[in-house]
């Protein structure tokens, strides 16, 4: 390890937290950006991502002024060394490509991790609540859907079930047992389904905030944060609710030509969907997408190469936006008080967002997302160059579509309209 490496990763250990940071992270809980990104040589993602941003954060729920900020972590290894090598001995292979594919798990595997702690902090909130002394008007009663968090379905599904299967308030006076009882039910396969369901159902307004390429151990990982534009975009999209999409000069970041402007050193390690607001407010998702070129800039044919290596990349992008859109429509059809309420009957239901997210189902996934095309969606920048780590020719590519693009193709014939085959 070189004086500067060590230098780096001393910094990483020995960097006090900024506690103002904590509170003006609030605002990037909203609204993510393009994320930030570290070359650090250590396996430490949540130091990393801390020091990056001088916080102070744990993986799971951390509160702050009230606010929920809620993160989860991901890793990846890439199995080749940057000259190809295969680090297991096998054959040897694309560094660029075992990258691009390390980051889409990475980012997935946050995700699903996120969605497991957030279940096992919905059930220990219920069985808190449940264990408290209650009267006739704690008792859940129904309201709007539209009203209600989707942990606030799943708990008015399961204190329903405990109601049934235990009367709480006449084992007020023996609260030990009462409580053990409480638990004995909450941890039951369809309490238990229920909450899994409902937090893999959170998913799609999770995305990527921080990322980190250890060079030393070839291994990505990636920060994930359930944000509030993300959810907006994914719930206009999927319910088709429109008055989502709005601007909010509030909100405004700088200029998106600012935001986006490629670099060259670290954007190689930005993959996928980022959701931004523009100097006007309004909500952007922003898809970066690597695409190796054949061949050397020398070559003859090095246009032809760069030509095809954009249209890849192009669709690409339209496949990464068309699989946001199918991750959209699928949480969300599983989010009504009647689908979680089927889920606690028959437990086996909630496997099916599970093995959704799978690792192995990722793949499949995105291939049949790159069937057809998206409607809505622009090129915002291209740029190929010679990346510093493996020295393979790159085209990086970024395509984007605000939420006005995406409300004027919906108001044709909803989320179908922004797809075509």
């Amino acid at each position: 390890m070189n004086k500067k490496v060590f230098i780096a990763l001393i910094a990483l250990v020995l960097t006090q937290n900024n506690y103002s940071n904590e509170e003006e992270f609030i605002d990037l809980a909203e609204t993510p950006g393009s994320s930030e990104v570290t070359v650090y040589p250590t396996n430490n993602c949540l130091g990393g991502f801390n020091n990056k941003l001088g916080v102070n954060f744990k993986e799971g729920v951390n509160n702050i002024n009230g606010q929920s900020i809620q993160i989860g972590l991901g890793i990846a290894s890439i199995p080749y060394k940057t000259d190809g090598t295969n680090r297991s001995g096998g054959r040897p292979g694309s560094w660029m490509a075992a990258l691009r594919d390390a980051q889409m798990l990475a980012e997935l595997r946050a995700k699903r991790r996120l969605a497991e702690i957030l279940a096992g902090e919905a059930s220990a909130n219920l069985i808190s609540e449940a264990s408290a002394r209650v009267t006739e008007n704690d008792r859940p009663a129904m309201v709007n859907q539209a009203n209600m968090s989707t942990f606030d379905k799943v708990k008015f599904v399961a204190r329903n079930q405990l109601d049934k299967l235990l009367d709480l308030q006449s084992l007020d006076a023996e609260l030990e047992i009462r409580n053990e009882a409480i638990k004995d039910i909450v941890r039951q396969s369809g309490m238990e389904a229920t909450f899994r369901l409902g937090a893999y159902s959170e998913i799609s307004g999770m995305t990527t905030v921080y990322t980190n390429y250890n060079p030393d151990d070839s291994e990505f990982c990636a920060v994930v944060l359930k944000n509030k534009d993300a959810t907006l975009v994914a719930n206009a999209i999927a319910n088709e609710r429109l008055n989502l999409l709005r601007k909010d000069i509030k909100k405004a970041g700088p200029p998106l030509a600012e935001q986006l402007k490629i670099n060259a050193n670290t954007d190689i390690f930005k993959y996928g969907i980022r959701l931004l607001r523009d100097e006007y407010g309004e909500q952007v998702l922003a898809i970066y997408v690597h695409e190796k070129i054949d061949g050397k800039r020398t070559d003859p044919d090095f246009s032809e190469s760069k030509r095809i290596a954009e249209e890849k990349a192009k669709i690409t992008a339209s496949g990464l936006f068309r699989l946001f859109i199918d991750e959209s429509v699928t949480s969300t059809s599983e989010r009504t008080i009647e689908s979680i309420s089927t889920t606690y009957d028959q437990p086996e239901e909630s496997s099916r967002l599970v093995e959704y997210y799978r690792d192995d189902n990722l793949t499949e996934r995105i291939d049949n997302a790159a069937v057809g095309s998206s409607r809505g969606l622009t090129t915002h920048n291209s740029v190929y160059y010679e990346n510093r780590y493996s020295g393979e020719l790159v085209l990086t590519y970024i395509a984007t579509i605000s939420g006005s693009k995406i409300k004027a193709v919906m108001q044709t014939s909803g989320s179908k309209a922004l797809i075509t085959l």
